[in-house]
């Protein structure tokens, strides 16, 4: 078929142009009236969203004021001491809050500080409210458990309430009180007249959908009533019930609705919701469909004219278009034009099929080509800077002047920089001039160089040193020459930090450990490897060098009489499974000899063989030399004294001189063992605060070991003084209120565990002569018990009182009681009937208990049964020894 003329087509195309220009309008009248409408869906979102933002961003605001509120110190300082004086503390809360607090929330009208414990109001910017029991309030309880924004209608007007706990700063983690800021509903309304935007700064405000009579945007709570003003109905605030689909949709199914309905006059609207399911409320922009779609019926009207139009100018246009074919060549022209600008999306329609329309196709099938390369290029930017974006690490390109042209997030995060102040600059804009300096210095050495190269870098920002490990090359285009140079930095400085606390936490233990002359040690027991801590081999007298690391190794260092009995300590413990302590001494290499404590713990597999053993070593000579001593001494007095009766006077001043020897060597000892034993306690704890995420369980539970041997051995060391000290202390003889005395110990007790219950009893107007202080301390030594070995009981009875007229006095429990052949033996020192693991103690207080006992002329003892409960009686003659 050959090809028509230029003319004969347009001729042709006269004919039936008419239906496809006619169908075409109808189309787009068509596509116009739902693009209408989903316009207005869009912007009755679009408003409800803005609305939702506002409602949202004013609680956020006034959250985060709260939570400033709830941590500041003068009103965290007065909750604390309002136990003192409730009164003052209120008053200073008041002039606080009013003061300085009320006006910084400008829309919030009452601020109130709530006590914890009760629920009522301690302070208020309101005088009426103090004193209130809020108790019972949602929002109290709530605040109570965190941040919360809860709706209230118990007063006046509706309210928001938004509430914060008050944590104690001597307590952390204990909650001391709430405090609570209320707004008044009808504030809320100002986020739909513009009011709010006005009061944040802006100097006009133009109503949405102002053309519309029937717009409406209002509020509605969860129980379906409306929370702002009605357009149509006057007073309608908590009082009209919204009962509409979208009401519903939210409320029941958290779902937010757009499209058409009956509002709750029953008039059909256009309207769209937000749900705020936090606060239960439902948010909803409305315009009656009538007023609506009525610039639909003028558009109907408008195409009927259109067509009209359209069809002379057709018409028209056919008969200039024969006369005036380069309107075609015009047309691509044109887009040609629109392409060079960038416009790549530009197409010519080719109409015919003749030589304009194959450079119609030809302009097409470019422009196609040209915005497929340019979307090609423009997503592989967009995959390269999201994954620049996405990395932790700090990515930058400089040009050969230095100017920055690239960065990722991380650079903007870490440095604290946006890209636009940061692109264009170079570093000595940008950074303190020795940072620039070096910076700049490691840029042109990789400019330089033909690999990458790495530089740690430093930098002091805000006061804040930051340092990190940089890698830099540069940048070739496809000629190979360079035109920029990229940076890769990793911010090293928690690892530094980290780094150094380690090191500084090693150098402490090791300080502490040869203060305490004491270390650790671990054996592998399955390769046969030993590894010491520094103290051990100080205490050895050995250097890491010479020290095989083997069992067999350690074993040569023991004294050979001390071997075998070393040997057989050991073998108990891998295959008994018992504890592993022993003294032993240790012959140094130049022959010295020593006296060491060890202790240690063994691990098993699953099936019960020991794979490894740890513990720690303890110089103790200096110790053992002293008890020595001590037992030399002791001996040598009792010699004395029996071979020297006869001189009593002589014998009494020796016996005085020696127990003043002996009270100045037994606190110089209890001096010299606290003072290690702090030390170990003390950075023990440190290392276990500091150093817990680095220290496995095993590490944590040895620490954990050492402080409980340590607290133990110091209360054994308190014990004794005390005993000494009773043994030693003068007498004062005065009337005692034992009753009294009874009732205030029981009564601390209580406080010191309230979770027990113990029904205790105590007899009235027991009166004795003796030392109220050392009298003191037999009572509590015998209620202590009593509590103690009682504790395992659902219900402990204890009970003080008196038998014969008041000349013996007691002390019952119904505990865990003993057999009466060890009656006599608890009243000895260090005796004690059970382990320290199932109830504390150094078995020192009764041996105490006895002595004052004594010294006051009197005698104590017991009676017992096992699982019945004990009685421990006393008299008190009332003259001092």
């Amino acid at each position: 078929m050959g090809r028509l003329s230029l003319t004969k087509k347009v001729l042709a195309v006269f004919f039936a142009i008419l239906f496809p220009i006619l169908l075409t309008i109808y189309i787009v009248f068509h596509k116009n009236r739902i693009e209408l409408k989903d316009l207005l869906i869009d912007q009755l979102k679009q408003v409800t969203e803005e609305r939702e933002a506002y409602i949202l961003m004013y609680l956020e605001m006034n959250k985060s004021r709260m939570l400033d509120f709830s941590s500041d110190d003068f009103i965290v300082r007065n909750l604390e001491e309002s136990g003192r004086d409730e009164k003052k503390a209120g008053r200073l809360l008041d002039e606080y809050l009013t003061r300085y607090k009320l006006p910084l929330l400008k829309v919030m009208y009452r601020l109130n500080v709530i006590a914890a414990m009760d629920g009522h109001v301690i302070a208020s910017t309101r005088p009426e409210y103090k004193g209130r029991d809020l108790s019972g309030e949602e929002f109290f309880r709530k605040g109570l458990k965190g941040l919360s924004v809860t709706e209230v209608s118990y007063g006046e007007t509706p309210e928001v309430v938004v509430s914060a706990p008050i944590y104690s700063r001597r307590d952390s983690g204990r909650v001391i009180g709430v405090i609570a800021g209320f707004t008044e509903l009808s504030r809320f309304g100002e986020f739909f007249t513009g009011e709010y935007i006005k009061r944040l700064g802006a100097l006009t405000w133009t109503p949405p959908f102002q053309k519309w009579e029937t717009f409406e945007v209002y509020l509605v709570n969860r129980d379906k009533l409306m929370l702002t003003e009605s357009r149509f109905i006057k007073g309608a605030v908590l009082k009209q019930k919204v009962n509409t689909p979208p009401v519903r949709e939210c409320i029941e199914r958290g779902w937010e609705f757009t499209g058409k309905y009956a509002d709750y006059r029953g008039v059909d609207v256009v309207g769209a919701s937000m749900c705020m399911p936090s606060l239960g409320w439902t948010l909803l922009a409305e315009v009656d469909e009538s007023e609506v779609f009525e610039p639909i019926i003028w558009n109907q009207r408008y195409a009927i004219a259109l067509i009209l139009v359209v069809t002379g100018f057709v018409t028209i246009l056919v008969l200039y278009f024969v006369r005036r074919v380069v309107g075609q060549v015009t047309a691509i022209a044109g887009a040609a034009g629109e392409l060079a600008k960038g416009n790549y999306e530009t197409r010519v329609t080719a109409r015919s099929r003749d030589e304009l329309g194959s450079l119609a196709e030809s302009f097409n099938t470019m422009a196609l080509r040209i915005q497929e390369r340019t979307d090609d290029l423009a997503e592989s930017e967009e995959r390269l800077r999201a994954i620049l974006d996405s990395t932790v690490n700090i990515i930058y390109m400089k040009d050969l002047e230095g100017r920055h042209i690239f960065v990722n997030r991380a650079f903007e995060s870490v440095l604290k920089m946006g890209r636009d102040e940061v692109y264009g600059k170079t570093v000595f804009d940008l950074f303190p001039e020795d940072a620039a300096r070096a910076f700049h210095e490691n840029d042109m050495k990789a400019l330089e160089s033909d690999r990458p190269l790495e530089f740690e870098e430093t930098l002091r920002l805000d006061g804040a040193e930051i340092t990190t490990i940089s890698i830099k090359f540069a940048l070739k285009d496809t000629r190979g020459n360079k035109y920029a140079v990229c940076g890769v930095s990793t911010d090293i400085t928690q690892l530094k930090k980290t780094e150094e606390t380690l090191r500084r936490s090693e150098r402490m233990l090791s300080e502490a450990q040869r203060i305490a002359r004491l270390g650790n040690w671990h054996w592998d027991i399955v390769k046969n490897e030993i590894h010491w801590s520094d103290e051990i081999y100080r205490i050895f007298g050995v250097g890491p060098g010479d020290f095989r690391a083997t069992y067999e190794a350690f074993l040569s260092y023991v004294h050979p009489e001390d071997r075998a009995a070393v040997e057989r300590a050991v073998s108990d413990a891998l295959y008994r499974k018992t504890g592993y302590s022993i003294d032993h001494r240790i012959v140094l290499p130049k022959g010295a000899e020593k006296t060491v404590h060890e202790q240690g713990e063994v691990a098993f597999d699953p099936e019960g063989n020991p794979l490894s053993m740890a513990g720690t070593v303890q110089d103790i000579t200096e110790r053992k030399r002293a008890e020595e001593e001590l037992r030399r001494l002791t001996v040598e007095l009792e010699k004395r004294v029996e071979e020297r009766t006869s001189e009593l006077k002589k014998t009494a001043d020796e016996l005085a001189s020696a127990n003043m020897e002996i009270e100045t060597f037994t606190y110089s000892v209890a001096h010299d063992l606290r003072s290690p034993l702090r030390l170990i306690d003390g950075f023990s704890q440190l290392l276990l605060r500091k150093q817990k995420d680095r220290l496995d369980p095993g590490g944590r539970d040895q620490l954990d070991r050492i402080r409980a041997a340590v607290n133990r051995m110091g209360q054994l060391i308190d014990d004794l003084l005390n005993l000494y000290h009773v043994v030693r202390a003068e007498i004062t003889l005065e009337e005692i209120d034992l009753s009294s005395m009874a009732r205030s110990i029981i009564i601390d007790l209580e406080k010191a565990a309230p979770e027990r219950v113990v029904r205790a009893t105590v007899e009235d107007g027991l009166l004795a002569y003796g030392d109220e202080r050392l009298i003191r301390m037999v009572l509590e030594n015998l209620i202590g018990n009593a509590w103690k070995y009682s504790s395992k009981r659902k219900i402990a009875e204890i009970a003080f009182g008196s038998e014969k007229e008041g000349a013996v006095f007691f002390v019952h429990d119904n505990g865990v009681g003993f057999g009466m052949e060890s009656a006599e033996e608890i009243f000895e020192p260090f005796h004690r009937l059970h382990s320290a693991d199932e109830f504390p103690g150094t078995g020192v207080g009764l041996a105490t208990v006895r002595r004052i006992v004594q010294r006051h002329n009197g005698r104590v003892w017991a009676e017992s049964r096992p699982n019945e409960g004990s009685t421990f009686y006393f008299t008190l003659g009332g003259e001092g020894d």
